[in-house]
């Protein structure tokens, strides 16, 4: 522990934030004293006629969050901590559990919903199915009801832990668009597509309940999915209920887009796979070698959230209330009769926990699995809470969100101030392949620290919501000493490790560890400055084997890029593909970004940079700095960029940079630069533990498209 501590306080981290990585302090928890003494226990063979104890426990959550009213009602004026036990079970949720004001703690006895000490507590938006019938052919099959009356429905299958896939085509890679066809009768100007055509039979007519085949179009940074409302084999055409986000040509269904086709009934035939008859309600399952229905828990999600903070404003904030050591699993997500295509980071995929004006509260060592959409989301109102320790796996969006998408000018309404530390943020977008890790939008003064992210298919922290130059909630954020790493993996295209939009100032980007980016066409950077980004600090970051470059500005201003070591790039390191926008703001004498003091190691052919070119004012002026930079390309002839001012071409000596490391030897040039060592080792979340990528454990759901 003592090496632990002094290794991060070398790295600029204090020994208060080393004790917190190690123990979870800072969160609003109760006294030892209390947690050993709970005042309501819930167990899944208790009775909510019953008093709540240890001895005659409640059955249900709801029943103890009514409780714990009672007992706040008990201390008018001066209140003591209530803390909610719960013992080792799973508890499946009839409703989401609801918070209001009314359920809140305060400072100095905040309300606390744990597990009973050692023991697993899971509380799951599903229902268990069972009185299965296997088939002469070994398929297992069960009818139910609420499905075929029309009340219920889901698009995943949970089986002993995993999630479960439906049938699709191909089996194996991609179909591709054959051709645009014309938008449908009445379609009005600027709406997207309805249509396309497509290679004879890989969509057929005659499919059984053709109205729930779905097909997932692949745009450029995100996905539509869409229902099928008619198909014509003789012109290969098909015609959805619902359209792409826009008639631009990056929603457009044109030649050669990617698309996949979900849910067909006639593809059913592989282990694993299911398929639910609407009409008849009856689900079948094609079991695993060694699944047997006696064995085997098979849960199909019924809620899309589990857990709601609702918070209404001043003086009725939902605050001071902590959950920790929980699992949530099991929340749905159904695509909509219009179909769903969400332009970006799936930010209009909810989160199975989901709070508005919330303020003070915590997730502690709670685990999110196996859901619809995001993990947790913090949206309007959201202030001054926590989530730590927390692992986020499996997941059909994303992990975090924090803020909205909508600029709030009252501070009152807007969402910031949040943490999201130590966190394990893995295996998402299953369902919604565009989602990120961590998402924060008209937001600020959040802390995003420590936390490991890998395995989804676009970005792993995207910050900001407005393009441009207009007015940005999202300011003075801190993203630090993340360990982010296999993110696109050739699904999606225009995507980074770290993302950022609009106005940024006092936002910084420091102490991460950034590798293994692949895109599909373009846009596989480490850091990606997207359209207005202004006023934001990259320093002290290292990025390594992306597919277009560690750095990438598509125009702002006054943005810094730092003290960096970006390396093994399959394309060039530094690229601007658009230094300004003009029509949107007065330019004056400021730089669209400098990039100064950093090593810039290994790139593509066609060199480390890109040439930009001048801005169109008279005269022409440079809105780019680059000053003081150290380049080498594993001994190949180094050509420093235009404009570069006192850089140099040398071997920055790298420890060992074919296992990536890239710490430097101590005979390095890189101070003749300017260049700051520092220790990257920290970054990541405490205790260590190997990524797990294991392909049975965690299969792909969308397969590389290069």
């Amino acid at each position: 522990m003592k090496k632990f501590r002094i290794v991060l306080a070398l790295s600029g981290i204090s020994l208060a934030g080393a004790i917190f990585l190690s123990t979870g302090c800072g969160l609003p928890m109760a006294p030892r004293s209390a947690l050993a003494a709970p005042d309501l226990v819930v167990a899944v063979n208790g009775s909510d006629t019953a008093v709540g104890t240890a001895a005659a426990p409640f059955a249900t959550l709801e029943r103890a969050r009514l409780a714990v009213r009672s007992l706040r009602a008990g201390q008018p004026g001066r209140y003591t901590p209530i803390v909610v036990q719960l013992r080792g079970g799973t508890y499946f949720l009839a409703a989401p559990l609801t918070l209001s004001a009314e359920d809140s703690g305060t400072a100095e006895a905040p309300v606390v919903y744990t597990n009973w000490p050692g023991e697993t507590v899971t509380i799951s938006g599903g229902v268990v199915l069972d009185h299965w019938t296997v088939e002469p052919d070994g398929r297992w099959s069960t009818t139910l009801p609420e499905v075929k009356n029309g009340t219920w429905n889901f698009r995943q299958l949970f089986v002993d832990g995993q999630r479960r896939a439906r049938p699709r085509l191909p089996a194996e890679g991609y179909y591709h668009i054959a051709a645009k066809a014309p938008r449908s009768a009445g379609s009005k100007p600027g709406e997207g597509d309805d249509r396309f055509a497509f290679k004879a039979g890989e969509i057929q007519a005659h499919w059984q309940n053709l109205g729930d085949v779905e097909v997932t179009t692949f745009h450029p940074w995100y996905t539509s999915m869409l229902r099928i409302e008619a198909v014509d084999d003789a012109a290969s055409t098909v015609t959805f209920t619902g359209r792409t986000r826009h008639s631009s040509d990056w929603a457009a269904l044109k030649a050669g887009m990617r698309y996949l086709v979900d849910n067909v009934k006639e593809a059913l035939g592989a282990p694993g796979q299911w398929y639910l008859d609407r009409p008849t309600g009856k689900l079948t399952y094609i079991p695993r070698p060694g699944e047997t229905p006696a064995g085997t828990v098979v849960i199909a999600p019924r809620l899309d959230k589990l857990l709601e903070l609702r918070g209404q404003g001043p003086d009725k904030y939902v605050q001071y209330v902590t959950f920790q050591g929980l699992t949530l699993a099991h929340t749905n997500w159904v695509t909509p009769p219009g179909g769903s295509s969400i332009p970006q980071a799936a930010v209009d995929a909810t989160g199975a926990i989901y709070a508005t004006g919330a303020r003070h509260c915590a997730w502690n060592n709670c685990t999110i699995t196996l859901t619809g959409g995001y993990g947790i989301e913090l949206a309007a109102g959201c202030r001054d809470n926590r989530i730590a320790n927390c692992r986020l796996t499996d997941l059909g969006a994303g992990g975090i969100k924090l803020g909205t998408t909508g600029y709030q000018a009252d501070p009152q309404h807007a969402a910031g101030g949040n943490t999201a530390t130590n966190n394990l943020i893995a295996h998402g977008g299953r369902l919604h392949p565009a989602a990120c890790g961590v998402w924060i939008g008209q937001s600020d003064h959040n802390t995003v620290a420590h936390n490991d992210i890998y395995d989804f298919y676009y970005t792993a922290i995207s910050v900001g919501w407005t393009w441009g130059y207009s007015p940005s909630g999202a300011h003075h954020n801190t993203i630090e000493y993340n360990h982010l790493h296999h993110l696109g993996q050739a699904v999606l295209s225009d995507m980074g490790g770290i993302y950022t939009l609009g106005l940024s100032p006092g936002s910084v980007l420091r102490y991460n560890l950034i590798h293994d980016v692949r895109r599909v066409d373009y846009g596989g950077w480490g850091i990606y400055y997207d359209e207005g980004t202004s006023g934001m600090v990259a320093e002290n970051n290292v990025v390594y084997r992306t597919d277009d470059g560690g750095f990438h500005q598509h125009y702002g201003e006054n943005n810094i890029f730092r003290n960096n070591i970006i390396a093994a790039s399959a394309g060039v390191q530094i690229r601007g593909t658009r230094v300004t926008r003009e029509d949107q703001k007065t330019i004056q004498d400021q730089a669209a970004f400098t990039f100064t003091h950093n090593i810039v190691a290994g790139w593509g052919p066609a060199g480390p940079a890109d040439h930009w070119p001048d801005t169109h004012l008279n005269p022409p002026r440079s809105f780019y700095e680059l000053n003081h930079n150290l380049y080498w390309n594993g001994g190949q002839p180094v050509t420093i960029p235009p404009r570069d001012k006192e850089s140099l071409a040398a071997d920055p000596h790298f420890v060992d940079a074919a296992h990536d490391n890239y710490a430097l030897r101590s005979d390095t040039p890189a101070g003749q630069i300017g260049f700051t060592p520092f220790d990257i080792r920290p970054a990541g979340r405490w205790p260590r533990e190997m990524p797990d990528l294991d392909p049975m454990r965690w299969p792909r759901q969308f397969p590389p498209a290069r």
